[in-house]
């Protein structure tokens, strides 16, 4: 067994464990449920010496054999009681894509 498939077996284990179902829908097939890690943060900007809140800033990464292809901009995500529009693909290191999204109202 190499290093590779090693590390492999465990982050699929711990999207499992630690992960949220999610529903996505690309552009070309049908809506799937899959495992995903979601981040939230609000972003802030510094006025005179005070610190002011101006954005929420959401991501989610999935698994590239859960997702089938990376995501395209304007693909949506469904978690929470909420849905995400794709914005940019933040990262993809063969294993996950982790994609900024926005929430849509």
């Amino acid at each position: 067994m190499t290093a590779d498939s090693v590390f492999d077996r465990m982050e699929a284990r711990n999207l499992e464990i630690l992960g949220e179902w999610a529903t996505y829908s690309a552009k070309k097939d049908v809506p799937r449920r899959i495992r995903v890690w979601f981040e939230s943060a609000t972003g802030y900007q510094v006025d005179n010496f005070q610190a002011v809140a101006f954005a929420d800033e959401y991501s989610i990464e999935a698994r590239l054999d859960s997702l089938k292809k990376e995501p395209d901009k304007g693909e949506t995500f469904e978690l929470r009681g909420m849905r995400f529009r794709v914005e940019s693909v933040a990262e993809n290191d063969g294993r996950t894509a982790k994609v900024t999204v926005r929430r849509v109202k």
